[in-house]
């Protein structure tokens, strides 16, 4: 009884919150939903103990379907404020494809300068937005049917509670994160 009171209290205090803030977050200097659509038709010769062929509709012929908010906020004398929400879909059946979170790619906010940008919550590791970017010609392939990357890192391609600088110097640039203790059994 007491806990339900304590939750519904939370629930009023932060859709007051939500409220009193919305009329300043529509004012924000740029917001832009981005994402990616691609689903394939696809035929898998011996699927089977014997060797049946099937064929099957899945996310991605080239890349995961997902969708995000990318945004940023003009602070004055060269800082921005910038977050970005990303998750995967399953266009296939309109699931997510992570069930455990909603943004399984990225959820993270930072400060961006002339010397560099901080940011704070899920995101890319460095190392793989290195050899993502420079080695993969898909860049962001499917990885969980047709890619080297996972094994190569070791399926680190996302960090939680990770705070990660990156900032060029004179042409070099630099990056580094450092991931916190994951949360997993949190309880009300």
């Amino acid at each position: 009884m007491r806990q339900a009171r304590i939750i519904r209290t939370a629930a009023w205090v932060g859709g007051a919150v939500f409220v009193m803030t919305s009329g300043y977050a529509s004012a924000q200097s740029s917001i832009t939903l981005h994402g990616v659509a691609d689903v394939s038709v696809r035929y898998l010769s011996n699927s089977n103990a014997n060797n049946d062929g099937r064929v099957y509709m899945t996310n991605g012929a080239i890349t995961n379907s997902r969708w995000g908010l990318r945004g940023s906020e003009d602070l004055g004398n060269g800082l921005k404020a910038i977050f970005d929400l990303e998750s995967g879909i399953n266009l296939q059946d309109g699931s997510a494809s992570d069930s455990q979170r909603l943004f399984n790619r990225n959820a993270y906010v930072g400060v961006s300068s002339p010397y560099g940008t901080i940011t704070f919550g899920r995101q890319k590791t460095p190392l793989f937005g290195l050899l993502g970017d420079t080695y993969d010609p898909l860049t962001v392939g499917n990885y969980n049917e047709n890619s080297w990357l996972p094994g190569a890192l070791g399926a680190s391609l996302y960090a939680d509670n990770a705070v990660k600088y990156t900032g060029t110097l004179k042409g070099l640039t630099l990056s580094a994160m450092y991931s916190l203790a994951r949360i997993r059994n949190r309880r009300a």
